[in-house]
């Protein structure tokens, strides 16, 4: 797990690699369902706590070469090379498993280069994804189910 600024050059690494091969790549950006509310219940502290054991929870059930990287506002990207959107949903409900009775988390998936092919474009779609998946009470929002309705 790594903090966003310390993982800043994958995302845009990886969305370079599978734009030029045209290769997939899938990003979840995550969250914990009602955070304020985890804050208000457990304390800053404790939550904190708890929001790195779902990170560090999270890597046990993802390949080698997949990434976590948190950010400020207590959300986190998963970086998963070579996926598919389908493989991101797979990820998303793994994750889901394994962190159950830490956090509850919600998603939004995004795959490059279908969703944007920079990192701005593919983590602003991402974000408001998952602003709707908050608002819809939604365990995973995927572009990819939009475009199939």
């Amino acid at each position: 797990v790594v903090k966003r600024h310390g993982g800043r050059d994958r995302p845009r690494d990886e969305v370079t690699r599978a734009v030029r091969y045209r290769r997939p790549f899938s990003l979840l950006v995550g969250k914990a369902k009602e955070w304020e509310t985890e804050v208000e219940r457990r304390g800053i502290d404790t939550a904190q706590e708890v929001f790195a054991e779902t990170l560090r929870t999270a890597t046990t059930v993802l390949r080698n070469n997949d990434i976590i990287a948190s950010e400020p506002d207590y959300s986190f990207i998963v970086i998963l090379p070579e996926t598919t959107a389908e493989g991101g949903e797979i990820a998303a409900q793994h994750i889901q498993e394994a962190v159950q009775g830490l956090l509850e988390v919600q998603f939004s998936l995004v795959q490059c280069p279908d969703d944007g092919e920079t990192e701005e474009a593919l983590l602003r779609e991402a974000y408001q994804g998952l602003a709707f998946a908050a608002m819809a009470n939604l365990p995973l929002v995927s572009r990819r189910a939009f475009a199939a309705e």
